[in-house]
């Protein structure tokens, strides 16, 4: 499938994927670290730039979320979304050139979409243009002290992040980084990180497992 003006990078999935991915413990652990950071209040305009099958959104609304756009580029994803979240608005589009008016969100969010891109700082300033000043971006992103980077393996990744790189990139592209964290912290074997995902997230506080955790999560404001 071929969309002008649309990133290149970004894997042509399809709904099965996204059924699937959304069963996973390690989205849902994902998912919920992303409700903490973003705090969610009735009054917010949220987008999710790269909605995927539209599980956060449903998160979103579920705690009370009355303005939530999704955004992804492939009709696979909106159409899966739009069928899982009647309240939110789903719309094709580019991440790179959002058709949105600058200020227009509180809140942006963007789960394992930012190592797709080739110019990191171009997709940030972007994202930051539809801010409001002192709005919240929150980016859910590989990190590349996992000890299994090849859990990672995909042909459209063009960069996998350290916690110090993604603060760097933020900071470059007009942000106040207020935290990052670990989710899903390592603990071995693909099925034992399964199991982490749903009951040992508290080991991300422990130096070793924490460093070396699956997902990197970023919040940080726009100034």
């Amino acid at each position: 499938m071929t969309f002008p003006g649309a990133a290149p990078s970004v894997s042509d999935y399809d709904a099965l994927y996204y059924v699937k991915r959304q069963a996973s413990p390690t989205l849902l652990a994902e998912i919920a670290s992303v409700t903490d950071l973003l705090d969610p209040q009735p009054s917010d305009q949220i987008l999710e730039v790269g909605c995927g099958g539209g599980a956060l959104l449903s998160r979103l609304i579920s705690h009370g979320s009355g303005n939530v756009v999704g955004l992804d580029w492939l009709d696979a994803s909106v159409d899966l979304a739009r069928q899982r979240n009647s309240r939110a608005a789903l719309l094709r589009g580019d991440a790179r050139a959002l058709p949105f008016a600058e200020g227009q969100f509180n809140k942006v969010v963007a789960q394992h979409l930012i190592e797709h891109f080739d110019d990191t700082e171009q997709v940030l300033v972007e994202w930051r243009r539809v801010l409001k000043r002192n709005g919240v971006l929150v980016i859910v992103t590989p990190n590349i002290a996992f000890p299994h980077q090849q859990w990672f393996e995909d042909p459209t990744h063009r960069r996998i992040f350290s916690a110090a790189d993604l603060r760097v990139q933020l900071n470059r592209a007009g942000y106040l980084v207020r935290e990052t964290r670990i989710i899903n912290p390592y603990v071995g074997s693909l099925s034992f990180q399964f199991a982490a995902a749903r009951y040992l997230q508290f080991l991300r506080r422990l130096p070793w497992f924490g460093a070396h955790g699956m997902s990197l999560i970023a919040s940080a404001v726009r100034l």
